[in-house]
């Protein structure tokens, strides 16, 4: 999938390239499916177009599932054949093609018996990892408000957030209240029907939204933490600025990080799913040559879990 101007999903479309080849210690993928997340529209609008240039044809896709097809000199770890998952880079795109390469460090095997489609949704299930268990530290007993709960990180830290032993607060669109009442969440709430004030106090609060971020820093107990995946594209500079203020003013920091995973953490991954506590969570799965359809369901908002594309 390829742009050659930003603007809105229309600008995407099928093209032909060549076969990458892997350079040493990369592998080559067979890609079965990915999955389509908001960094990309960003991209694909040129929201981003500071970070990522204006050089063209621009490619989207973060995350993928497949085959290993071929390996570059002095990679180690994996073998033709193997089922994996991965991630291409922190500011590469690309995954929305029949292959990729990847270096070996950032890729980790599918669990037997998770169908390579399904898996798409999971990748960026890595961010909730990170978020609860590294940056919030989150501990059994306390109160968890993850804001954003039906989308692809939200919906993996519900589910993470029960298994870990939380009380999981869940944020999201009214239609979407009983599929996070599925994943785990013990209260589910509109977030269109109520103010942050209206919602209590919470120990850990997870942000996917950017948006607000003073209203909910708010809702922190003392010794509370709340980490944030996301700043405000229409208010980059204070967006930041109020990131980084947080860490000397008021009560609580606000951690902000980009998810940037290796292979210890797709094992994580692997193991959160092999042993029941994470499940993925596929909203529709689009052909690849629907991934503009794709673009356009997901900046409509109301997703559950993830808008997968498979790759035939």
């Amino acid at each position: 999938m390829l742009f050659d101007r930003f603007g809105g999903p229309e600008v995407l479309y099928v093209g032909r390239v060549p076969r990458p080849e892997p350079a040493p210690g990369e592998v080559l993928v067979r890609v079965r499916a990915f999955s389509v997340n908001g960094g990309e529209l960003a991209v694909r609008s040129g929201s981003l177009r500071l970070l990522m240039g204006r050089k063209f044809p621009q490619r989207v896709g973060v995350d993928f599932t497949g085959e290993v097809a071929a390996l570059g000199a002095g990679a180690t770890g994996v073998a033709v054949g193997d089922r994996v998952w991965g991630l291409v880079g922190r500011t590469e795109l690309g995954s929305a093609a029949e292959y990729v390469t990847v270096r070996t460090e950032r890729i980790g095997r599918v669990p037997d018996g998770l169908d390579l489609v399904e898996a798409a949704a999971l990748p960026v299930a890595t961010t909730a990892i990170t978020a609860l268990r590294d940056k919030a530290r989150l501990r059994p007993g306390e109160r968890l408000l993850v804001r954003g709960a039906a989308g692809g990180v939200g919906n993996a830290a519900v589910q993470l957030g029960q298994a870990y032993g939380a009380e999981v607060t869940a944020l999201a669109r009214a239609a979407n209240l009983d599929f996070v009442r599925t994943l785990g969440a013990h209260h589910a709430t509109d977030h269109r029907s109520v103010s942050p004030s209206d919602l209590g106090l919470f120990d850990v609060v997870l942000d996917t939204a950017g948006t607000d971020l003073r209203a909910f820093r708010r809702l922190l107990t003392p010794g509370g933490r709340m980490v944030t995946i996301a700043f405000d594209l229409t208010r980059l500079a204070a967006s930041l600025g109020y990131i980084a203020a947080s860490a000397v003013h008021g009560r609580g920091r606000v951690r902000f990080f980009s998810g940037n995973p290796k292979r210890a953490l797709f094992d994580d991954l692997a193991r959160e799913v092999a042993e029941g506590r994470l499940r993925p969570a596929v909203d529709t799965c689009f052909p690849l040559e629907e991934t503009a359809a794709a673009h356009r369901a997901l900046e409509a908002g109301g997703v559950r879990g993830k808008y997968v594309v498979r790759v035939d």
